[in-house]
Parts: C-alpha cells; structure tokens; sequence
C-alpha cells in the first residue's frame, strides 16, 4: 500500500485485531482510538505500528508483532501493556522492545534474524540492558532465537535473574559456547541461599537463580567431522544446580528443526542417562563413565 488507511477509529468495539502487510494511518496520542479499551488479542506482520506510541492497551492479553514497518520510529516508540501476559516480537532491530512496558508479562519470545554473531551480539546486548533491566519487560518465561557471542550471552544472564523458563534457539551446537554453558554452573562450595557469594579468588555472581526449566533448540545436531563435546557441560549444569537449592526441573534439548518433542536430560533430581544416551548415541555405562569423570574433575580441581 502506498497509502495509510483510516481504519482504526472506526473500530468501537474490537476485541481481536489480526492483519498483515496493511499501512495504518499514524494517529497520534490525542486521536482517540476506542480500541485501546477492548482489544485483547493484537497479532501484527508487516504492519505499521507507530499508531501504538503513546497509548496504553488496558485490555490486551497477547500481543504479537512480526516485521514491523516503519523501523525509524523505534527511538520515540513508547506503549504500554499493563495486562499483557503473552507477548511476541520478531523483527531486526530489537529497540522497537525498549519503549514496552509490560510488567505482569508471563510468556515472551523474541526472534532476531541476523546471521552475524556481532551485529547480533549488540542486539541481545540492548536489548538485556535496556529493555529486561528495571522491569519494563519481566518475564518468567523467555524464548529467544539470536546468533551472539559468549560475552554477550552471559552479559544477558545478569539480567535474568527472575526467569523460571529459558529457551535459546541457535542454528548449531557450537554457536553456543562452552563459556555460556558454564555460566550456569552454580559452585557448591559457595553457592549460598541468596544465590550470590564471594569466592576466594573473587566476586562470584550466580546466574539465572530462579531458573527451572531450560531448554536448548538447535536447528541441525553435531555433524560427524565435528568434535564439539557438550555432554561435560551438560552434565555439570544438571549436577551443580542438582546439589544446590537451585535446582533445574527440566532440561530440554531439540535435536534438529524437525524434532517435534526434545530430549529430557533430567530425570527426578539428578541426570537422565536414558536422555544421554539419546543425545550422544552411546550406551548408558559410557554416558555414567561420563558423568562420574565430571564429577571427579570437579571435586578435585583446584
């Protein structure tokens, strides 16, 4: 469309809103909109947006923005969602999320479509500083697909401190690295009940504290000429949380795009060899070999 429809004033009573590739008019805040009063449901693709700036949806209890036209609007946009529990975003860049405010949010995902792990480094960068920091956004369940570097990821986990849920969606196995995995390594020999302790060797903050369930979603699994060993990693998370008060109910792993229901690495308390063997194709003794030589190396390192 090359140009704008009056459509929204017309809506008096409008409880689903769901369009896509459709160009709104952009009404500013004094235009009254008498959907900001009965919308619920609000699911958006290729759609302007700027018409949401300035207003607050009282209402609204899943919203769901795909691609939003207009990106040069992102600095000034600025809407709340006081009642909204489910709320999805997928676009590049992700700074449309810093002007929202949904602070009783239970569910959020967020997709970010850039292949580099730099630009998208700075994205989830941004976006964990700004728009998870002071609670704008504080979701206890958080789905995320961005490609970033270890630095940027455990960045982000200090400002995840109130998530019970984790899910992050990567292309492989090795875009997510052994120092991300091992950021949520909770320390036995520290870890105390606030969840945050000081070692002998320095400051030593506990990641994700309120974390239960976590879940890692690969589009393709560990081809044969590559040597990426996540099983160690793998293994510690579970045990160290499982010897804590932090322990993770769930961990989760899709194999592949196509894998409909994951591989379940915990079993009551502890590790699921059955899950194990699942994911690394070897038999339960050498997956318990596995795990009691993790357990050694951690005990007795210094």
């Amino acid at each position: 469309m090359t140009h704008p429809v009056d459509l929204l004033p017309h809506l008096k009573q409008l409880e689903t809103f769901i369009a896509s590739h459709l160009h709104l008019s952009a009404y500013p805040p004094h235009v009254d909109l008498p959907l900001t009063n009965t919308l619920r449901h609000l699911r958006l693709k290729s759609v302007s947006i700027q018409w949401m700036s300035g207003r607050t949806f009282h209402a609204l209890e899943s919203c769901a923005l795909f691609f939003p036209l207009h990106r040069h609007v992102q600095h000034t946009f600025i809407t709340t969602l006081p009642n909204c529990d489910d709320l999805t975003f997928q676009g590049y860049p992700l700074d449309m999320l810093n002007g929202v405010s949904a602070q009783n949010l239970t569910h959020l995902t967020v997709k970010c479509p850039c292949s580099k792990r730099q630009r998208g480094s700075r994205q989830l960068d941004r976006f964990s500083s700004r728009a998870l920091q002071g609670n704008r956004l504080a979701p206890r369940i958080l789905h995320i697909n961005i490609e970033a570097t270890d630095e940027a990821w455990m960045k982000a986990f200090a400002f995840m401190s109130n998530l019970e849920e984790l899910v992050i969606d990567n292309s492989q196995p090795s875009s997510l690295g052994v120092k991300t995995l091992q950021a949520l390594v909770v320390h036995p020999v520290y870890a105390s009940n606030l969840g945050t302790t000081t070692t002998p060797g320095g400051g030593y903050t506990l990641m994700c504290p309120s974390l239960k369930r976590f879940g890692l979603r690969y589009r393709r699994w560990l081809r044969p000429t590559e040597h990426f060993d996540l099983i160690p990693e793998l293994v510690s998370i579970i045990w160290s949380r499982g010897q804590s008060k932090f322990a993770l109910q769930s961990f989760r792993i899709w194999k592949g795009s196509e894998q409909e229901h994951p591989l379940e690495l915990i079993e009551g308390s502890g590790v699921s060899l059955k899950g194990f063997e699942r994911l690394a194709n070897v038999k339960g003794w050498d997956v318990a070999q596995l795990v009691t030589s993790r357990l050694l190396e951690k005990i007795f390192k210094p």
